[in-house]
């Protein structure tokens, strides 16, 4: 680490003084200029339509008091630099520590319990203009793609634990913290490079100890139809793929479920829903019922019901903060 980023991030903020001094939340959530607040059900749902055409945003987390639960429209890294911190994401307690990092898709709901003095989290914000999950399941990584496509679809968030990365990962991260906050000749350019090479090296140390690291041939066509979920989720359906891919349909949802933790459907909707979710927070306008055809929803009711219980809120509440 440098001692030099080290003694910048240790800083104090005036946030941190003042919930220091008071132990009061000061809410920074709405000092995070590029971004743009608007508040759904009292959850804030940070949105990237200020990023002024920058690539990366990278910002401190404030410690010493908790942050309350939010929502964002961009793909969003936390990096524990120092210490440890708790998170809730999508309902699920995380503790994540030095050197660990979250990864999380648009869409994710999360916590953060208060920092204290020795706990330092950087948020590493990404244009999903520059970066999308998508563009990683271009490699031909048959078991990698696997984890990172079911995770990203069932969860929409990857934990990637120091002790199961190499160390260029952190090595890359503080470089780009460093170059984001002490910027000098060519560091924008430099800034875009290395944010590419970072996400390479995330994906070339997702963790597949978790998962069952089968010999079975048959387990290499669970990539091919995670894949197909990610690019045709609107019109995909299990009995289409069984019979493109000459399987039994009971047979391959069965290997689905058991290699991805989740059934073919479950995965299917939660792709949907998140499609969903997006549109509505980009295009505030779009009647909802256009959102519900163009994401392959085919019963009104039933979105509703999915959507609601997926993000705790409805799709007209979400398209009336959004074009206010």
């Amino acid at each position: 680490m440098s001692d030099k980023l080290t003694k910048k991030l240790f800083t104090l903020t005036p946030i941190e003084t003042a919930q220091l001094t008071d132990h009061q939340s000061h809410d920074d959530l709405l000092s995070q200029l590029p971004f743009q607040i608007k508040k759904t059900n009292n959850i804030p749902v940070i949105s990237q339509n200020l990023l002024n055409n920058k690539n990366i945003h990278i910002n401190k987390h404030n410690r010493f008091c908790k942050y309350p639960l939010h929502s964002h429209t961009f793909t969003e890294i936390n990096y524990v630099y120092h210490g440890s911190v708790n998170e809730i994401v999508n309902g699920q307690h995380i503790t994540l520590k030095q050197g660990d990092f979250l990864l999380m898709d648009a869409g994710t709901s999360y916590s953060i319990d208060a920092l204290d003095k020795n706990d330092i989290l950087v948020n590493i914000i990404i244009n999903n203009n520059t970066f999308s999950f998508e563009s990683l399941i271009q490699i031909d990584r048959d078991y990698l793609k696997q984890v990172f496509l079911s995770n990203i679809l069932s969860s929409n968030y990857l934990v990637f634990k120091a002790e199961n990365t190499e160390d260029g990962l952190k090595t890359i991260a503080n470089t780009m913290i460093e170059e984001y906050y002490f910027p000098s000749d060519f560091s924008k350019n430099i800034l875009n490079h290395l944010s590419k090479i970072f996400f390479m090296l995330l994906y070339r140390n997702i963790d597949i100890s978790s998962t069952n690291n089968n010999s079975d041939p048959d387990t290499r066509i669970i990539p091919t139809i995670l894949k197909e979920i990610m690019n045709n989720y609107q019109t995909v359906n299990l009995i289409q793929l069984a019979e493109k891919y000459n399987y039994n349909k009971n047979y391959l949802s069965n290997l689905f479920k058991k290699n991805v933790g989740r059934t073919f459907s479950e995965v299917l909707i939660k792709k949907k829903l998140s499609e969903s979710y997006k549109d509505i927070i980009a295009h505030p306008n779009k009647p909802i019922q256009q959102v519900i055809l163009d994401h392959g929803f085919t019963n009104k009711t039933f979105f509703y019901k999915k959507f609601e219980a997926e993000y705790h809120i409805k799709p007209s509440k979400i398209k009336k903060s959004s074009s206010s």
